[in-house]
């Protein structure tokens, strides 16, 4: 797909990260300036660096607000759409309008903080997978993968959940008596999955009350239901078409 080549290209130019390389690329995008006094840099980086590529990184380093670190885990994250790239082409060959090089920009820069902050692999693999499945055709198409994965990440949602939301989805609904709640290991991923509006929590019988996605159990009898909603689906679809990519 031609967005990923651009940005291969362009991490092609920075993988040796901030310093000169840099500040070069960054001099031919605005203009050449120091390349105009410097013949070294214009030898260096003309032949490497043509229109698209600096239109590539001129919407890198807008959305990076100029900031090396920043920057460069913009880039880690597209970085790791290369692997998914065989997969994209296949999944858009038939199709017209595939996604631009500035919507990868504009994504990987929405996960990117959340991605660099987690500390469990599960989780960063979670949410390339999110990202991957939101360029696929389906979800593409819809116009709201962003809120999709600002909910996901809002939410903490870790590996551990989306095998609870799985498991919602193959049974439909899920009851829980409500004097087993308390020993349920599944509570917080339920509760997690409802705050990213991914399954609903209802209270049925016992005076039990519902607070926003959590429970107060008072004294007496009842069930928990937790019903997949259909953001939850949504959800699902993205993320399926992203883990597929893998396999293509």
């Amino acid at each position: 797909m031609r967005a990923v080549e651009i940005i291969k290209k362009l991490y092609a130019v920075i993988s040796d990260g901030p310093g000169l390389g840099t500040i070069e690329l960054a001099d031919t995008v605005s203009g050449g300036h120091i390349a105009k006094a410097l013949t070294e840099s214009d030898e260096l980086f003309g032949a490497a660096v043509d229109l698209d590529t600096r239109e590539a990184a001129l919407a890198a380093f807008d959305l990076a607000r100029l900031n090396n670190s920043r920057f460069l885990s913009v880039l880690e994250v597209l970085k790791e759409l290369f692997e998914r790239e065989d997969g994209l082409e296949k999944a858009w060959q038939d199709k017209d309008n595939p996604p631009e090089f500035r919507d990868l920009v504009a994504g990987a820069a929405l996960v990117s903080t959340f991605h660099q902050q987690q500390q469990s692999r599960g989780r960063r693999q979670l949410i390339i997978d999110a990202l991957a499945g939101s360029f696929c055709p389906e979800p593409y198409i819809w116009g709201f993968q962003d809120t999709l994965l600002r909910s996901m990440m809002e939410a903490h949602l870790t590996p551990a959940d989306i095998d609870l939301l799985l498991g919602i989805k193959k049974q439909n609904m899920i009851k829980l008596d409500i004097g087993n709640l308390h020993i349920s290991s599944d509570i917080d991923g339920f509760e997690r999955l409802a705050t990213a509006r991914f399954v609903q929590l209802t209270a049925v019988g016992g005076g039990m009350n519902i607070v926003l996605n959590r429970y107060e159990i008072p004294a007496g009898r009842g069930e928990l239901q937790v019903q997949m909603t259909h953001t939850g689906e949504k959800f699902l679809t993205m993320l399926s078409a992203g883990r597929s990519l893998q396999l293509s």
